[in-house]
């Protein structure tokens, strides 16, 4: 198993992430992560070490599949909250 971090999230609207980049410069669309979730680790990270795993989910509005950190009480290490790709 494999595990990757996850360093960025572009949207494509407020609630859906279209790719993320991971920490060894991997960009990755949600689709191919979900199907990496499968055998592989996804997790973001904040400046004090706090991790949050990310998983599969559905957004609550239309439906679309798509994924989401691992709720927690740190804000700071959700997919949310990370900064766009360049």
């Amino acid at each position: 198993m494999a595990a990757y971090q996850i360093t960025c999230a572009t949207k494509t609207s407020p609630c859906h992430i279209e790719w993320v980049e991971t920490s060894n410069g991997r960009v990755w669309n949600v689709k191919k992560v979900r199907k990496a979730l499968k055998k592989d680790r996804f997790y973001t990270s904040d400046a004090g070490g706090h991790t949050a795993d990310v998983q599969k989910t559905r957004c609550l509005i239309c439906n679309k599949k798509t994924i989401r950190t691992d709720p927690n009480n740190d804000t700071d290490n959700r997919l949310d909250n990370l900064p766009p790709c360049a």
